[in-house]
Order: C-alpha cells, then structure tokens, then sequence
C-alpha cells in the first residue's frame, strides 16, 4: 500500500493531538492565554500550518466560533502559502524532480480540506466531541472556557459590531430584517429586477426610515415590537432573561454557506435556540445567511431550511440573510451583480413559498 503525503500529514495530526509531549504543550499555552490581561499574545511555529494550525483550531472551538468558519479560516492558510509553494515547486522543477513528486509540495507546505476534517474526525470520535478535549485532555474548567471568551472576545466584538450588548442580546428589530429583505427583492427600480414577471404585485412599504432610532446599538420604531437575532455567535443564551428583558420575538440562524469553501452547515445552538426561545415564550422566526452564488444553490440552501424546520412550529417567516463579508475581500459572492444577488434571494423565497 502507497503511503502517500497526505496520509503522512493525517498520520502526524493524530500524534500532535495524542501524544503526552503536545499535550503538555497545548495545556502550556491555554495558560499563557488565560494569564494574558494587557496587550496581546504571539504564537508560532517553524511554518505556522501545523501544530499552531491544531493549537488555532483549538482555541477558536474553545471560544464557540462555528465550526464552517474554523474550517474556512485554515484554508486560508493557502492564500498566504500559495507564492513559496510555486517557489519549492518552480525549484524543484528546475532540479529535475519526478513530476509525482513535486505534484506532493502542496500537501506537504500547504493544507487542504481533508486535514481538517481529519482533525475534527480525530476530536469527535477518539475524544468524544471538543468539549470533552477542552475538559479531559487538556484540563480547561468551565470557568477557563469563559475566561477565555471574556478575555478574547469582548472587544473583538465591540470591534466588529460597534454594538454595546445589552444582558446576552444582539438588539436588532424587525423593522432591519424587513428593510434588507424589501430592498433586496422589491425595490425594482433600483435593482433592476427583470426576470419575475410578478414583482409587481407585490405591494411596497410604508416604513418612514427617519422615524428609525438607534440608542447605543437599540434600534427601535415607533408601535413596533422589539426582536433580536441570535446563532451559535451568542454562545449559550438565557432566553427568559431575553423575554424579561422585554423581547418580543427572536430569528435564530439555522444554518450558513461558508462564504469560501461554500459548504452548507446546521448552525451549532440551532436546535437548542428554537426549543429554548419557544420554551421562554418568545417568538420565533429563523434566518440562513446565504453566500449562494447562483439560483440553484439558493433552492439548494432552501431546502436545506426546509429540511431543517419539519419537526418546528414558526411564528414568523424564514429570512434570507445575503450580505458582504466586512473582514475578507475573497468572499465568494464578492463579485455578483445586484441583479444576480436579486434573482438569488428570488429563487431562495419562490422554493420556501412552494
């Protein structure tokens, strides 16, 4: 049997994650990150792919980031290899090295899908899912897990968002969900929608947006009622808190398309959201965040929700959540057109309607 490069690599993801040497190490550098209170952290290694790649994946699980974005987010690794790659490559060509050697480099210098799933793999089946890797191989309490995502998360947060949090709340009212989805798909006149002869039936709104507030990231319209979206962003969320906070309804993600690989995956806390929210009394209404790049992915990502929804009641509608990535300019609907994202959001609702 061929031992080829790939199985070497999964062979040695395996030790760093088993082996008593690693270990050790890992368990070091978790309480380097938990001692850390002023300025930041810096880790590496000889290539940064491999050990600091599992030491990443790590720390990324233990601070709840989903799982599709942990994923994307090492085969970015990629982008930044790509040129020393052709290097070692171009090199070795001009050294007259077989060609199936050298078709190897990439899976050796770079990474690819498989290695991190093989992680994943490794972390489910031989150490019963992350959180008991977090607990019983590397010893991480509950109270370090939330250490962690107070030390590391808070002003990432304030950093991306610029939203000040309110109890364990993201505050965003309907009144957003229902301006994205009409300006997407009813305002004909600016996004020239051409293909669905029945826009025109569809009647426009009557919303005054000057009469929209915002209080510190509250956004609030006059008789309305006041909402929130959550997913697995939010970690575990107290929903009657959320109801006694004076919260009317809730969107819960029910799952997202990786906006580089493209996959489609269930949203972590989806199922605990929904039952939890409903339990509390809330409202519910669920949202994909779509990066669909054609019509049939979109019916494909419709599907998926309604696969997703047999066994739960809704209160309120399905969203279609269509958006630019603010941190990455290699997101894979970056180059859509707007009458293109239209007729996306236009197949996404004609298959849930149907």
């Amino acid at each position: 049997m061929n031992f080829t490069v790939k199985d070497n690599m999964k062979f040695i993801y395996d030790k760093i994650l088993s082996d008593e040497f690693s270990i050790k190490h890992y368990q070091s550098f978790f309480h380097i990150l938990l001692e850390e209170t002023d300025g930041a952290t810096l880790y590496h290694c000889s290539a940064g792919k491999d050990r600091v790649g599992i030491g990443t994946i790590l720390l990324l699980s233990a601070l709840d980031v989903d799982r599709q974005v942990i994923i994307d987010d090492y085969l970015f690794t990629n982008n930044c290899y790509q040129k020393d790659i052709d290097k070692i490559m171009d090199d070795m060509k001009q050294q007259n090295f077989k060609d199936s050697i050298i078709e190897q480099i990439p899976y050796c210098q770079g990474v690819c899908k498989e290695y991190v799933e093989h992680i994943f793999d490794i972390i489910d089946n031989k150490h019963h899912g992350i959180n008991s890797y977090l607990h019983d191989v590397l010893k991480l309490t509950d109270a370090d897990l939330n250490k962690l995502k107070q030390i590391y998360l808070k002003s990432t947060m304030a950093k991306k968002r610029k939203i000040k949090y309110k109890n364990l709340s993201i505050m965003i009212i309907l009144l957003m969900i229902i301006i994205i989805l009409i300006t997407i798909l009813l305002n004909k006149s600016k996004y020239q929608i051409t293909s669905h002869n029945n826009i025109d039936n569809i009647p426009l709104h009557n919303y005054d947006i000057e009469l929209l507030q915002n209080d510190n990231g509250l956004l609030s319209y006059p008789n309305a009622t006041l909402g929130i979206d959550v997913s697995s962003h939010q970690g575990n969320i107290d929903f009657e808190k959320v109801k006694n906070d004076g919260i009317d309804f809730v969107f819960i993600r029910i799952g997202y398309r990786g906006y580089q690989s493209g996959n489609i995956s269930l949203d972590e806390k989806f199922e605990e959201n929904i039952i939890n929210a409903k339990k509390a009394g809330l409202k519910v209404g669920v949202y994909f965040f779509s990066q669909a790049i054609n019509e049939k992915e979109a019916i494909d990502e419709a599907n998926f929700v309604l696969k997703h929804l047999k066994k739960y009641q809704l209160d309120l509608p399905i969203a279609y959540d269509l958006e630019k990535i603010d941190y990455d300019d290699n997101y894979r609907t970056k180059d859509l057109t707007a009458i293109e994202k239209s007729n996306i959001a236009l197949a996404f609702c004609g298959r849930i309607e149907h």
